[in-house]
C-alpha cells in the first residue's frame, strides 16, 4: 500500500514539473530500421499503432496507454520481433506473453522489467545483433537520436577484454655492427631495417592488461672486403615478450606504458674468405692456401623490456596503434663452445588491433 501511495505522489510531482503542455502519450522510437519498413506497436494484446521508418531509419509511434491497458502506469517487459518485412514491438505486463514469432521472424526480449507511464519515452535500437532499449520519463533526448561520435551518449571508449594485434615498423640494434666490424676500415654495417610483430593482450579493465607478443626485429649485418680477405656477419633474432600494460584512456584513445620480460633466441653467423697468398722466403716462393670458414653462435636467455604507445579505437572492435620500445638481448651460447650476447634492440611499430568477443 505504501508503494502505491509513493508512486502516486511521484507521478503527480513529475506531471506538475513537466507542465500542462506535456501530452499524456507514450513515445516509442525504433531506430536503424530499413527505410519504409513498417513498425508496429502492441500494448499487451492491443494494437496501438504503426509507422514506417523514415529516410534516417527511425520510426516514431505514439501510444495511448490508458486506452490499451486501462491504467496510467505499470511494470512491463519488452519484446521485439524482427521480420523480413516488418518490426513489431510488444510491451506486455506480468503474466502476458507475446505471440510466438512468425516463420521468418526472430524474437528477442530486452532484459529487465520496466516501469512504464503514460509519459514514458522508449528508444529502441534494432540495428545490431542485440536489441537495446532506453527508457526516460519525459521527452526523447536529442542525443539518443544521433550516431555522431562526439555525442556523449554514444562516445566510444577504449574497450576491455581480449585483443589481438599485429603490425610492422623499424628496429635497430645498438652494438652488433660496430663489434662485428672492429677496426677493419672497409667494413660497412647495417643495424636498422624492417621489423614486424604480433600478439595478444587481455585488458582486465580500461587501465591494466596482460600482454604476450612476438617481435621479429630486422637482421643486423656487417660486410668487409679487404685485399686479401673478406667477411660477412649477420645477427638474426626472435623475441618473445611477456608483461603488463598500464593504460590511460581518453575516450576512444588509450595511452599506455608497458614493462616486462623478454626471451630471445638469436644466431650470429660470420663467413670469412681468405685468398691464397704467395710469399718469398730465402728466395723461395711459398704459397699458402686460402679458404672459407664459417662461425655460428646461437644464444638464448631472459632479460627485460619496456615501452609505450597509443591506440585509437575507430570502432568498438577495431583500432590502430603505434608504439615504441626497447628490449635487451642477454644470454649465453646454446651449443658446445663459448660465446655470449649483450645487446639491445629499439623498435617502433604501427598496426591494427581487433577486439575479440562481445
Amino acid at each position: 500500500m505504501t508503494r502505491i501511495w509513493w508512486r502516486l505522489a511521484a507521478a503527480t510531482a513529475l506531471n506538475l514539473s513537466l507542465g500542462l503542455g506535456t501530452a499524456a502519450a507514450q513515445t516509442v522510437v525504433v531506430r536503424h530500421v530499413k527505410t519504409g519498413m513498417p513498425v508496429h506497436l502492441v500494448l499487451n494484446t492491443t494494437d496501438s499503432g504503426s509507422a514506417a521508418a523514415d529516410e534516417a531509419g527511425n520510426a516514431r509511434l505514439e501510444a495511448d496507454m490508458q486506452a490499451a491497458m486501462k491504467k496510467d502506469e505499470t511494470d512491463a517487459y519488452a519484446y521485439i520481433d524482427r521480420c523480413a518485412d516488418a518490426v513489431r514491438v510488444y510491451l506486455v505486463e506480468r503474466g502476458v506473453q507475446p505471440p510466438p514469432p512468425a516463420g521468418d521472424c526472430t524474437q528477442q526480449q530486452v532484459g529487465g522489467l520496466f516501469w512504464l507511464r503514460d509519459i514514458s519515452s522508449l528508444v529502441i535500437d534494432a540495428g545490431g545483433p542485440n536489441v537495446t532499449m532506453r527508457l526516460k520519463q519525459g521527452g526523447v533526448p536529442e542525443a539518443w537520436m544521433s550516431d555522431r561520435p562526439d555525442d556523449p551518449a554514444f562516445r566510444r571508449t577504449a574497450p576491455t577484454g581480449l585483443v589481438l594485434f599485429g603490425g610492422g615498423g623499424l628496429s635497430t640494434f645498438s652494438t652488433v655492427g660496430g663489434l662485428a666490424c672492429g677496426d677493419v676500415g672497409s667494413c660497412q654495417s647495417d643495424d636498422t631495417g624492417l621489423a614486424w610483430s604480433g600478439g595478444v593482450a587481455y585488458w582486465l579493465n580500461r587501465f591494466a592488461a596482460f600482454e604476450a607478443a612476438y617481435i621479429r626485429p630486422a637482421s643486423a649485418t656487417a660486410t668487409a672486403d679487404e685485399p686479401t680477405y673478406r667477411f660477412e656477419s649477420e645477427l638474426d633474432a626472435h623475441l618473445l615478450t611477456l608483461g603488463g600494460n598500464i593504460g590511460a584512456p581518453i575516450g576512444a584513445v588509450r595511452l599506455y606504458g608497458k614493462v616486462g620480460a623478454v626471451y630471445h633466441r638469436a644466431s650470429f653467423t660470420t663467413t670469412q674468405t681468405i685468398d691464397p697468398q704467395t710469399v718469398t722466403i730465402d728466395g723461395v716462393e711459398q704459397t699458402s692456401d686460402g679458404g672459407t670458414q664459417s662461425y655460428d653462435l646461437r644464444t638464448g636467455g631472459w632479460s627485460y623490456m619496456f615501452g609505450g604507445g597509443m591506440e585509437a579505437w575507430a570502432k568498438p572492435s577495431f583500432a590502430i596503434y603505434v608504439e615504441a620500445g626497447r628490449a635487451l638481448l642477454k644470454g649465453e651460447h646454446l651449443d658446445v663452445g663459448e660465446g655470449s650476447i649483450d645487446d639491445r634492440t629499439t623498435y617502433i611499430l604501427a598496426g591494427v588491433r581487433f577486439r575479440i568477443g562481445g
